[in-house]
């Protein structure tokens, strides 16, 4: 009962899951740039985040993700 699933680039790996992913990114070509001989400017998909192709996910009926935990320190 395991699942593999894709793994996706972090945005800022040494800050781990919550510094987001990084995304495709195309030209975002109008007619406006053509006509006016302008280089086009670029758009983000944030429907399409780049896939790490060295790691893979795998998952079972339960999942536990490790997120840093607070450090305990003695009173004295």
């Amino acid at each position: 009962m395991t699942a593999v699933y894709d793994y996706y680039e972090l945005a800022h790996s040494n800050e781990g899951v919550g510094s987001g992913f990084k995304y495709k990114t195309v030209p975002h070509i109008t007619l406006k740039s053509i006509a006016n001989n302008e280089p086009p400017g670029t758009e983000t998909l944030y429907d399409q985040p780049i896939l790490d192709n060295k790691k893979t996910r795998v998952t079972g009926p339960f999942t536990v993700e490790a997120v840093p935990s607070p450090t305990v320190r003695s009173i004295t």
